[in-house]
């Protein structure tokens, strides 16, 4: 399950939380704790950031082009145990200076820009995985 916060203006700055789990489908509605923790996982992700579970990191850590920074186990609401989350970045912006600590994000923050990172790891995602729900 993926989500993604699009707000802001047209090619807005993206948040995207990415987890592996159990959906519950009815309509138009997805239930279940596979759609709680992608969301939440989103709401940890900063600006611009791709943030997925360990058990989407487990999936595709040797598979995909990209480094995983491990933030460490994150309590998340209505969720009853911990859920280890990643960063992920491209190889180039993994060597460049470290990027800040895990924060909660700003709803004041700029999300005009459009980051190249949420769009490259999507379709390596769905190619390498053959399913995503957005």
């Amino acid at each position: 399950m993926v989500a993604a916060n699009w707000r802001g203006c047209e090619g807005g700055l993206r948040r995207i939380g990415i987890n592996l789990g159990d959906v519950i489908v009815e309509g138009d509605d997805l239930y279940g704790d596979g759609v709680n923790i992608a969301a939440r996982i989103e709401g940890l992700a900063d600006a611009g950031g791709v943030f997925v579970s360990n058990t989407v990191h487990d999936q595709v850590r040797d598979r995909l082009p990209f480094v995983f920074e491990d933030l460490g186990e994150q309590q998340v609401k209505n969720i009853a145990r911990p859920v280890r989350v990643y960063r992920v970045r491209d190889v180039a912006a993994a060597r460049s200076p470290s990027t800040p600590a895990l924060s909660r994000p700003s709803q004041h923050e700029n999300r005009c820009e459009k980051p190249p990172l949420g769009d490259t790891l999507e379709h390596s995602i769905t190619t390498s995985q053959c399913v995503v729900s957005l």
